[in-house]
């Protein structure tokens, strides 16, 4: 690794954690990890081993996480983002969390954006996720949404904390 900061983005749900590793400005790992479990402890501990592997793999520094609306969350869900963000700090990790309004002003503006637009100019921005903008495309059941939410994340706090131009 380079003298960089390492950024781990992360999105967490309740069956898909969106994942994406930041080396500066360069996206070098991306994508979705499945929690496959069916007790809350046992998706628990699965997303903090994913995590934990992922912070050690990439010597990772900080971490962005999507701070959950509290309208449109759970109970189970923001039990995990907790864990999760419980986890880095305990790694001695940064930690920002980013409500969703403010990772969709950072990457389009002021325009109120859906999450396939959010998707698009993500992939405007690094053009090898075109394969998976695709599929995304042309699913009718969103999979990689939690992945391009997770580099939008990843791309604000490099904006945030001043490692790359609005």
């Amino acid at each position: 690794m380079t003298n960089q900061a390492t950024i781990l983005a992360v999105n967490p749900g309740s069956r898909y954690l969106g994942l994406a590793v930041f080396c500066g400005q360069e996206l070098i790992d991306w994508g979705i990890r499945v929690i496959k479990k069916r007790s809350l402890e046992e998706k628990l501990e699965l997303a903090k081993g994913i995590v934990s592997r992922v912070i050690s793999q990439h010597e990772v520094k900080i971490m962005a996480i999507k701070r959950l609306h509290p309208s449109r969350t759970s109970v189970n869900l923001e039990r995990l983002a907790a864990a999760l963000s419980a986890l880095a700090s305990s790694m001695g990790l940064r930690v920002y969390q980013y409500p969703v309004e403010q990772v969709e002003k950072a990457i389009c503006g002021t325009e109120k954006i859906s999450k396939k637009k959010l998707a698009k100019t993500v992939a405007e921005t690094y053009s090898f996720l075109d394969r998976e903008l695709e599929k995304e495309m042309a699913s009718r059941n969103p999979y990689h949404t939690r992945m391009f939410e997770a580099v939008a994340l990843g791309l604000t706090c490099l904006r945030d904390l001043g490692l790359v131009k609005s």
